[in-house]
């Protein structure tokens, strides 16, 4: 019987704390205070949470010309305010998307860090005068003189040359990345005869590129 009774005297011992002034009821009243508080926060924070906006986020490490699968992204809620201006949403999934450079899991996919796999593919297929058949291959090339990767933009069209007899590896690569990883080596797409050439060439000579496109004439496309 003193069970059942146990909680009819805990709320008799609350109601004469309250009732009688001093510090027990001080004290009272402050946890009272503090458990309402701390709840309506958590109501808050769940609240928030539920009207975060979702973006994709890489889901494992991932690197550079690495297409992206979907084991390796996922759609995750993020706080508005730590959202960058461009990024991945449900509408818009990366996956099939080749990476530009490095990234660890957590971090949010935004335009910037991946290639689209067939805007790359038109822009191989057009500089070598083709339109259809190009298997598009991206290869890494470590330049001879570091220095010059600075200089190459995203998309720049280049010729790869050798210091060697060979001379002039292939032409009409696309510029993926310029450095991004690694100093002195950049990420290229070449047809895939042509990647193939390159990556070949570079086990054995040090190699460079030639800017071809319209920045080396001062043109735009």
């Amino acid at each position: 019987m003193s069970f059942l009774r146990s909680p009819e005297l805990a709320l008799a011992h609350w109601r004469a704390q309250l009732s009688s002034p001093g510090r027990a009821r001080s004290m009272l009243v402050r946890r009272a205070i503090a458990t309402v508080l701390f709840t309506a926060a958590l109501l808050v924070l769940a609240f928030s949470v539920r009207q975060s906006p979702q973006a994709y986020v890489f889901a494992a490490p991932v690197t550079p010309g690495e297409e992206l699968g979907d084991s390796q992204v996922e759609l995750r809620r993020i706080p508005r305010a730590a959202l960058p201006k461009d990024y991945f949403g449900p509408g818009s999934s990366p996956v099939g998307s080749v990476v530009v450079a490095g990234a660890s899991p957590g971090e949010i996919i935004t335009p910037a860090r991946v290639l689209g796999t067939q805007y790359t593919t038109q822009l191989v297929r057009r500089d070598i005068g083709e339109t259809t058949g190009t298997v598009v291959n991206l290869v890494p090339v470590a330049l001879a003189d570091p220095d010059m990767a600075s200089l190459l933009h995203h998309g720049d069209t280049v010729s790869v040359l050798s210091a060697g007899d060979k001379g002039v590896i292939a032409t009409g690569g696309r510029v993926v990345s310029a450095g991004i990883t690694s100093p002195g080596t950049i990420l290229l797409a070449f047809g895939e005869a042509a990647a193939q050439e390159v990556a070949a060439a570079g086990l054995t000579m040090p190699l460079t590129v030639v800017i071809t496109g319209p920045r080396a004439s001062g043109s735009l496309q």
